[in-house]
């Protein structure tokens, strides 16, 4: 039994190009994708093959008989259709994530068009320089929106923001993602 999330088919968009190119050295092959100017680029493994034509709009997957009873391929299967299904969503969509930030002095600002200024109540401000696709933005209420069409990126870059200043659960402070709730903790108190 292979991969329920493996076999399950991902439907492209009509502005989503696919192409499938074969490596003869070593009889692997490349899958990418591509919308305007944005790319992104998967390496098959020799146990898995394609089914695509960009008539019907539907990508599948297909597990080599041979290496079907493999625990490893069986997974790197549903994996690497996870990785594909990502990578259209963000090229169609992309990923948004909005990130509040609460305290006194805390706040953001953008210095450039890519570089983000931290106030976190530091004795120092913190620069940060998100990776290649990552877009950041600053809402007039301090928010910060970290978008791009990789969901890995995205993840990454919003975990480095809220690793600068951890929040704080016994004050309410810091930085946190805007559908994360935390309870306030009381303070322990000398008996």
């Amino acid at each position: 039994m292979s991969s329920r999330i493996g076999i399950s088919p991902i439907i492209i968009p009509n502005d989503i190009t696919i192409d499938v190119i074969e490596n003869n050295d070593h009889g692997s092959k490349k899958i990418c994708i591509k919308k305007d100017k944005n790319q992104m680029s998967f390496d098959l493994p020799k146990y898995i093959d394609i089914d695509y034509s960009s008539g019907s709009g539907v990508l599948k997957f297909i597990l080599d008989v041979l290496h079907s009873k493999n625990k490893k391929s069986k997974s790197m299967f549903g994996t690497l259709r996870s990785n594909v299904n990502n990578s259209v969503y963000g090229l169609a969509i992309g990923y948004k994530v909005i990130l509040n930030i609460t305290g006194v002095g805390y706040r953001a600002e953008m210095l450039t068009s890519d570089i983000m200024v931290l106030f976190y109540g530091l004795s120092h401000r913190v620069n940060y320089l998100p990776c290649l696709g990552v877009n950041l933005s600053v809402s007039k209420n301090g928010d910060i929106l970290v978008c791009g069409h990789d969901k890995e990126k995205v993840g990454s870059t919003v975990d480095d923001l809220c690793k600068i200043r951890n929040y704080n659960i016994y004050k309410g402070k810091g930085i946190k993602r805007s559908n994360e709730t935390f309870a306030l903790k009381e303070v322990k108190k000398k008996k």
